[in-house]
């Protein structure tokens, strides 16, 4: 038991309190601090939430750390967000992790959520800073399993292309086209996409011009602009349909708007970017 646990507050007493103090109550805040200086979690926890949201996040960071290490979810989960948005602390997203955990095991709602964002961004940054080095690629693989097994869609993209191409993990169509497909579920644009490339390819499905096609504009309708192009090309190519330059063109010339280098490229060498 904790020092002070026992004459303890409730949480909707002490939430009362915060509201008080918001409202400009000094005899409110003062009775708060008393309590959250006996070591009362539940005032530790309102206390950091009355300084976040006058935007006092140092004040807020040291009272929230406080009932979290008192085993508090809410304070948990905002000490996770404090480090995930650099709210009175640098942003840290191991640390994020870190408590976004302890948040996830108290049963504390969206921590799992946020957790799996703080995963998928330290996958991301592995991923950057170690291009073409396996060990990071490893570290990146690691992180974006992480995620994916939360069940964050760009994760499961993002795992399912580290398969395909064998960075961090053995090279596996049959996993890529796995992880993509959870994904897609979830309506990822990157993962339809990607879905199309292993149909049009045949690499851990069987080769479809037509399914590649269908994946291709879902992706598309959901603005992936690699898929347009891919567009571009099963149209402009026959592949699955018909033959058609001019439906070409404007898929090459969408995704080309939006920056697609791809489709700049199609677009030159076709003589059709005007």
């Amino acid at each position: 038991m904790f020092p002070g646990q026992a004459l303890a507050m409730t949480g909707g007493q002490a939430q009362n309190l915060c509201q008080g103090a918001r409202n400009g109550n000094a005899a409110d805040l003062l009775k708060l601090r008393k309590a959250a200086t006996r070591a009362d979690r539940s005032a530790e926890s309102w206390l950091g939430v009355y300084y976040g949201t006058e935007k006092h996040f140092s004040e807020a960071v040291y009272w929230t750390r406080k009932a979290a290490l008192q085993g508090d979810g809410q304070s948990a989960f905002v000490m996770g967000g404090a480090y995930y948005y650099g709210n009175g602390v640098p942003v840290n997203d191991r640390k994020a992790v870190h408590w976004y955990r302890k948040a996830a095991a108290l049963d504390y709602a969206g921590a799992g959520r946020m957790l799996a964002r703080a995963e998928f961004r330290l996958g991301k940054a592995c991923h950057a800073a170690g291009r073409g080095n396996q060990q990071e690629e490893a570290k990146a693989a690691y992180w974006y399993r992480r995620a994916a097994l939360h069940g964050n869609a760009q994760a499961e993209n993002r795992l399912g292309y580290a398969y395909f191409s064998g960075q961090g993990v053995p090279q596996s169509d049959e996993q890529a086209v796995y992880w993509y497909r959870k994904a897609a579920a979830q309506g990822n644009a990157g993962a339809e996409n990607n879905l199309g490339v292993a149909c049009e390819t045949g690499r851990g499905l069987p080769r479809d011009y037509a399914q590649a096609l269908r994946w291709y504009g879902r992706a598309a309708r959901h603005g992936d602009t690699g898929a347009e192009t891919n567009l571009g090309v099963v149209y402009y190519q026959g592949k699955g349909v018909a033959a058609d330059e001019a439906a070409a063109l404007r898929w090459w010339r969408k995704a080309a708007a939006a920056g697609d280098r791809r489709a700049q490229r199609y677009l030159r060498a076709v003589g059709g970017s005007r």
